[in-house]
Formats: structure tokens, C-alpha cells, sequence
């Protein structure tokens, strides 16, 4: 039953994100991408119906775009419908690892993940890395997104005063590089983005509580429906109480979750003016 009901919100566009469970990325990893038998497709797996498009014949290589023994990089739901424009990927930890809170957090995710991204999105300057912080997500999995920003985002972010900026030759102390500027108590209230700059080297921005998708395209087309978008962007925001009480009691998350609009799921770009995180 559940297949025909997601199958019918796919192709409706109105999907809402309360039947998500905040452990269904973890599922994907402990149950599709830690399989027994590799002759099975990874579509056959029920945790990857919705990155499927419910469509269980979707070749592998579509579905899995990089794996080690550590991390594993699929495509998003995002992309159910889009054409070959849009890119939204997931870059997911093989362990057990919650969030960007998480003192486990490992900055090997980061060159993994723009490795990947690179192989999906031509030209460099175009990628986005994002990791949002806890509050601007549903899923108790770390997962850092793939994604291309807007095509204002370079310049917004060049001429960005106020927040907190890092300039890294590479990707390999992201989270340290981070940490270090706000503290480890403090980590899990930022998001993090990483893009390439013009100039050369990497672009750290962290925002201060809330989501630096703001700077990325999050779905493949806009729409007058203010539901529809809430259906093709990542992470389902959902209010803070139905979050909680999805994360003790998941059987409740249907009846306590609820839809966001794309006004209400992302806050707006940091101003030149935003102040500086603490």
C-alpha cells in the first residue's frame, strides 16, 4: 500500500514529508547498501523506494553514484521527475553518525563528497556541499548534500560581510577547520556550505541556525503550487515538536508532522549585514 501511495504522491507533486521516518537514510544504508547478495538491484530494496521514483528496474548506477568502505553517495528523491539539469545527491556515512553535532563527525566526508560531485556537476564553480545544522533537519543520519547553487550565488557570497567565512586550500579539515572557529558545543546549531571560489581554494560559509540551502537549487522547477515544492526539497522540514515526537515515537510522526511551505522549510539568506555567529 505504501508503494501506491508514495508512487501517487511522486507523480502528483504534493508528497508530504511527515511519513518520513528520521532513521530512513540509515535504513538505506544497514539494509540496501550493506547487502548480502550483490546480485540483487538496489532498487529491489524497499528503503530505496523514494530515491527510486518507485521504479524498481532504475539501473544501479543511477541509484549508488560512488561508494567506499566508509561512505556512500546516492541520488536524491529530489530528482524524481527532473531532467538533466538538475543534480541533488546525498553523501552518507556507512556508521552510525547523527549529525554535524555528532563528535564522530568525519572531515573524510568532504573530499569524498566534491569527488562525486565533480563526476555529476561539469564545472566546478557550480557545486555546493551543504550540511544543514540540527534544527533544519529530519534525519538522524549525517548526510551532506549535492547540489548546484543559484546562479547569483557566487556573487551574494562574495560580497557576504557578517558571518563567518573560511578560507581552506582543501577539503580535508572541514569539520576541524569549523569547530575551531565556534566551538564544539556550538557546531551542531551552524550549517555548513562549501563551494570552490573563483580565485582558487574552497569557500567555507557557516550560517547560524539556519539552512545554507538558501544558496542552492533545491528542486528542478518552481511551481504555483505551495505544496509542490515541499515535496522535491531534501530535507522535509517539519515543525521542532513533530520532529521530537517522531524521533521517540516514530508510529506518531504521520499525525503530528506536518507539511512546510518552501517560506516557512528555509530561512533567508544571510544579509551583509548578519551578524557574526558566536
Amino acid at each position: 500500500m505504501w508503494r501506491l501511495l508514495l508512487a501517487v504522491a511522486v507523480h502528483a507533486g504534493v508528497a508530504c514529508a511527515a511519513d518520513v521516518a528520521p532513521d530512513a537514510l540509515w535504513q538505506i544504508v544497514a539494509t540496501c547498501i550493506d547487502r548480502t547478495d550483490a546480485d540483487v538491484p538496489y532498487c529491489a530494496c524497499p528503503a530505496f523506494a523514494r530515491s527510486c521514483c518507485s521504479d524498481t528496474a532504475t539501473p544501479d548506477a543511477d541509484i549508488v553514484w560512488g561508494v567506499t568502505d566508509r561512505f556512500v553517495a546516492i541520488r536524491d528523491m529530489t530528482m524524481c521527475g527532473c531532467g538533466a539539469g538538475f543534480t541533488a545527491g546525498l553523501v552518507i556515512p556507512r556508521t552510525r553518525v547523527t549529525g554535524i553535532e555528532d563528535p564522530a563527525r568525519p572531515d573524510a566526508i568532504w573530499p569524498f563528497a566534491w569527488r562525486i560531485a565533480r563526476e555529476r556537476i561539469p564545472d566546478a564553480i557550480e557545486i555546493a556541499l551543504v550540511i544543514n545544522p540540527d534544527d533544519a533537519r529530519t534525519q538522524d543520519q549525517m548526510h551532506v548534500h549535492i547540489l548546484r547553487l543559484k546562479p547569483d550565488a557566487q556573487d551574494r557570497l562574495e560580497a557576504m560581510t557578517g558571518t563567518v567565512v573560511l578560507d581552506l586550500p582543501d577539503l580535508q579539515r572541514v569539520f576541524s577547520a569549523a569547530t575551531e572557529r565556534v566551538g564544539a558545543a556550538a557546531i551542531g546549531v551552524h550549517g555548513i556550505l562549501v563551494t570552490q571560489r573563483r580565485k582558487g581554494g574552497y569557500r567555507v560559509v557557516l550560517t547560524d541556525a539556519t539552512s545554507p540551502q538558501t544558496f542552492t537549487r533545491n528542486h528542478c522547477a518552481p511551481s504555483t503550487d505551495a505544496h509542490a515544492p515541499a515535496a522535491r526539497r531534501d530535507r522535509h522540514h517539519r515543525d521542532p515538536a513533530a520532529r521530537a515526537a517522531a524521533r521517540s515515537d516514530p508510529a506518531a510522526a504521520p499525525q503530528l508532522a506536518r507539511c512546510m511551505d518552501d517560506s516557512r522549510r528555509t530561512a533567508p539568506a544571510p544579509s551583509p549585514s548578519a551578524r557574526s555567529p558566536r
